[in-house]
């Protein structure tokens, strides 16, 4: 599997820690002096050229190309919302010149990751490299099998960038490592995606459309039943006036994992985080949403909002492009909703912190429920462990170390996350650098994604990420630092009421033995837990009478199992 194209690229202490380092993403010292460079190559059998120490094609330390003749690879990649083929993006073909690497990239499809991968992965001709793919159960199932490559063995003479950037972040290391130790996959860590910080890490917003509170004379909703009462009235009294009771009063998307799911704003108030396969800690043990405290309660109360009709019906079937496009039609449709930051389910003209004459979405802070409790979701993320491995298929894999390696040095970085220099970002010097306005017709993530996929290894230190400015505006003509920005703003808002970092589980890395068994057991758990949650919020069932009688359908689907694998994975992570 290898076309050729022509020449043409945790603890909330302990997560923040992580990212307190340079921003330079590790320099390789040992091969900046020619002389040295020279002994170096005299004694190992190596020769130079230009100064630079050469390795049969391969030059060693710092600069480019990387190699002497350009040579080729394969790279299986998948990720969302990009219009553009990998192959045509133009950063990649510019790295493509620069490294002399070049790089065929098989675009897979999100909704075809999984048929795709068990192919590739069961065939003799898999892709050199895969990006994106393989979850961290699957890092430890293949590892383990032989099929990856394991990075150590490369580190000290080919990484010395990524080799300085775990230094500098245990717990990514951490986060990354098998239990048995073995390191296979590159990370990208990044400080800008941790909001706001300080041990709380706030990635999902809910969004009210206050022009219609204000239209209406309606107050902010604080509680469950407060959020009843605004639902029903933006159903029932035409606040975007044009006639038609097209209003829905509350959208999201169930299947979607990242942010734009209800489950803080319908489970948070009774001191849950859904949906019913979410998992977490509770009085120490780790336990499903459905098992928790407050699960039924809670799936009560959404029971009530979908018979009243005041959820959309198709917030459990729909996908991001459906709830995309009715959030962003003309005529705004949407009372309440969930995302990161509402940008692209309304538009990022329509999001702010307070109206104005194009503002009509802005934070609505977490609900009280009856026993007045306030809960949101704390995401701790920014480790982005097992971005990309490199599989046994690959020759001479020593060049795929020193390629992957550039990808952290800091101008790489910034350029694979948020966009080429002179389209998307530019850099202004002095360890800065600034994003550029997005054209009329591109949401931000669409804008980004025209050079990049935004999925490969890099990395974004704390330094970086304050160093990063956004856009320059009319309204901030120098552009807004981190803490200026809309997401960092948002974030605050629910900040204070984001689960404690102690009850969050821990992104830690499952044995071969348990991914295996994981494998085999989760995905019918799974499956019969969302099918009987959206049963019972769209009263095609009655929690109150079948809730036991499903438990023990769930205990005979090995749930007790499941359990123990992942309490004995977090005992293993805090000890």
């Amino acid at each position: 599997m290898n076309p050729r194209r022509p020449l043409a690229v945790l603890t909330s202490a302990a997560v923040l820690g992580m990212l307190a380092a340079c921003a330079n993403g590790g320099e390789n010292t040992g091969a900046s002096n020619t002389e040295t460079s020279a002994a170096a190559a005299n004694n190992s059998g190596q020769t130079t050229e230009n100064g630079r120490t050469l390795e049969g094609n391969l030059y060693l330390g710092e600069g480019l190309p990387i190699v002497k003749e350009p040579v080729d690879y394969s790279m299986m990649i998948s990720y969302t919302l990009g219009k553009r083929d990998p192959n045509d993006m133009a950063l990649y073909k510019e790295r493509d010149e620069k490294t002399g690497v070049r790089i065929s990239y098989d675009y897979v499809l999100a909704t075809a990751v999984n048929e795709r991968k068990a192919t590739a992965l069961a065939s003799d001709d898999m892709p050199d490299m895969i990006a994106n793919i393989l979850t961290n159960d699957d890092i430890s199932t293949y590892g383990g099998s032989g099929m990856l490559v394991e990075l150590d063995d490369y580190m000290d003479k080919y990484m010395p960038r990524l080799k300085k950037m775990l230094a500098d972040n245990p717990e990514v290391e951490k986060a990354s490592r098998t239990p048995d130790g073995k390191l296979y996959g590159f990370p990208a860590p990044n400080a800008y995606s941790l909001w706001p910080g300080d041990g709380k890490y706030i990635r999902t917003s809910q969004l009210i459309n206050k022009k219609w509170l204000d239209e209406l004379g309606l107050a902010m909703p604080e509680t469950t039943d407060d959020l009843v009462n605004v639902l029903t009235a933006f159903r029932d009294k035409d606040p975007n006036h044009n006639g038609k009771q097209d209003e829905i009063p509350y959208s999201f998307q169930y299947s979607d994992t990242w942010a734009g799911n209800f489950g803080e704003t319908v489970f948070g108030p009774f001191g849950v985080i859904g949906p019913g396969t979410n998992k977490f800690i509770q009085d120490g043990k780790t336990v499903l949403a459905i098992q928790a405290n407050g699960y039924k309660e809670a799936i009560t109360y959404a029971k009530k909002l979908y018979a009243d009709g005041l959820i959309d019906p198709e917030a459990f079937t729909q996908d991001a492009s459906r709830y995309r496009a009715k959030g962003s039609a003309e005529t705004p449709v949407y009372g309440l909703l969930n995302g990161w930051t509402g940008d692209l389910e309304v538009g990022p003209t329509r999001i702010g912190m307070e109206t104005s004459d194009t503002v009509e979405y802005v934070p609505l802070p977490p609900l009280k429920g009856p026993a007045g409790t306030r809960l949101w979701n704390n995401s701790i993320s920014g480790l982005n462990t097992n971005r990309l491995v490199i599989t046994t298929s690959a020759k001479n894999p020593e060049v795929l170390m020193r390629y992957v390696d550039e990808m952290y040095e800091a101008d790489n970085s910034i350029q694979e996350v948020y966009g080429m220099f002179d389209h998307q970002t530019k850099k202004l010097g002095d360890g800065k650098w600034q994003g550029i306005q997005s054209p009329e017709g591109w949401n931000g993530e669409e804008w980004l994604r025209d050079t990049t996929t935004r999925v490969l290894p890099s990395y974004i230190s704390n330094e970086m990420a304050e160093n990063f400015l956004g856009p320059e505006t009319p309204a901030k003509p120098d552009g807004e630092t981190k803490k200026d920005s809309l997401k960092y703003r948002f974030a605050e808002v629910f900040a204070p009421y984001a689960m404690d970092a102690g009850n969050v589980y821990p992104p830690v890395m499952m044995s071969r033995e348990e991914a295996e068994e994981i494998a085999r057991i989760l995905p019918q758990i799974e499956n019969a837990i969302k099918e009987q949650e959206v049963k019972w919020i769209t009263n095609k069932g009655d929690i109150t009478t079948e809730y036991d009688g499903f438990m023990k359908k769930l205990d005979g689907l090995q749930l007790p199992r499941l359990m123990e694998i992942y309490q004995g994975a977090y005992e293993r992570w805090i000890k």
